[in-house]
């Protein structure tokens, strides 16, 4: 009795972490999916969870949440914007004579350089101009 006991208890916890392993592995697939998707999609206006959850992925935007935050650490706005003011940094270092609507055009603002402005000094503790200056 007492080895058929061991031989299923050690079944079922193979079981479970076969089964965890898989998870893991399809939670990941699907964070790198929708990583991808941000960066290809980075300068789209369109750009959001509900976007990405439901037109590209055909998910639950809540679930895609919850499931971007637990495995990156960083909630889906958070990341767009860390990501989309890395590159407005990278590029006023690479060009000379970049223009603010043009930065909002190319991340994401669209036509609204005024607000891009305001995340970009909220973000860096400088404005645009400012932060061009001090290069």
């Amino acid at each position: 009795m007492q080895a058929m006991r061991d031989f299923i208890v050690a079944t079922a916890r193979q079981i479970c972490l076969a089964n965890e392993a898989f998870y893991q592995h399809a939670r990941s697939d699907i964070i790198a999916k929708v990583i991808r998707c941000i960066e290809v999609n980075l300068a789209d206006q369109r750009l959001s969870l509900l976007w990405v959850a439901g037109d590209m992925l055909y998910m639950n935007a809540d679930y895609l949440g919850k499931l971007f935050k637990k495995e990156t650490g960083e909630k889906f706005s958070h990341y767009v914007t860390r990501l989309r003011m890395e590159r407005a940094i990278a590029m006023i270092d690479r060009m000379d004579d970049v223009k603010v609507f043009e930065l909002a055009d190319r991340l994401g603002f669209g036509d609204n350089p005024q607000y891009f402005s305001q995340v970009f000094k909220k973000h860096t503790g400088y404005s645009p101009s400012e932060f061009k200056r001090t290069l």
